[in-house]
């Protein structure tokens, strides 16, 4: 059988994003207000990168397969 379950998390994908920005921020020599400048522009590009899949920053859909035993976030546009 397969369906769709929509969820929305605002929380959780500025939450997410915000950590994978600054994991990956890390290893980046920078001085602080620089960060800040590079962290928010980084958040900017992922959160783009996002649109595809997620719909205003907290909606995605999600589509099971329970014969197939799948499941896979479903693009918003082809």
């Amino acid at each position: 059988m397969k369906f769709r379950i929509q969820l929305k998390d605002p929380d959780g994908f500025f939450d997410g994003v915000a950590d994978a920005v600054d994991e990956s921020m890390k290893s980046v020599d920078l001085h602080e207000d620089e960060r800040d400048a590079v962290r928010e522009q980084r958040r900017e590009r992922v959160n783009s990168a996002l649109e595809k899949w997620v719909e205003y920053s907290e909606y995605v859909t999600l589509e099971f397969d329970t014969d197939a035993g799948t499941a896979a976030v479903v693009a918003l546009r082809p």
